[in-house]
């Protein structure tokens, strides 16, 4: 029975990194810097499917409470939408960025220069 197991006997193994994300990419070659003005070119990141059971309003609400868009930060948002979501989720605030689908080989350097 498992959950009879010595505890002491499990040992946690945590994901690797794919070699795509190494060497660090030129901070010129993000397409987050390249595509938009930012003041302090530093950002948060959310790579996720741009739907309702990823609770967006709650990140955008809890964003918008935050200091951090005072602080010159931006919150991007990276992901397809399916087109009944796609307009729900327009957020109009300068702090805000909606990349849209971004291909796989660019998600190295967007998560590369993000602050989180």
């Amino acid at each position: 029975m498992f959950w009879m197991s010595n505890y002491k006997k499990i040992i946690a193994i945590p994901s690797g990194v794919n070699d795509v994300f190494f060497p660090r990419i030129d901070l010129a070659s993000s397409v987050l810097i390249n595509n938009y003005e930012s003041k302090r070119k530093e950002y948060f990141l959310s790579v996720c499917s741009i739907e309702p059971r990823k609770n967006i309003d709650r990140s955008v609400q809890a964003w918008l409470l935050s200091e951090l868009p005072q602080l010159g930060y931006k919150l991007a948002f990276a992901g397809g939408a399916w087109r009944v979501f796609a307009d729900n989720y327009r957020y109009s605030h300068p702090s805000i960025i909606w990349l849209g689908y971004v291909q796989d080989q660019l998600l190295p350097a967007l998560y590369q220069h993000a602050k989180a």
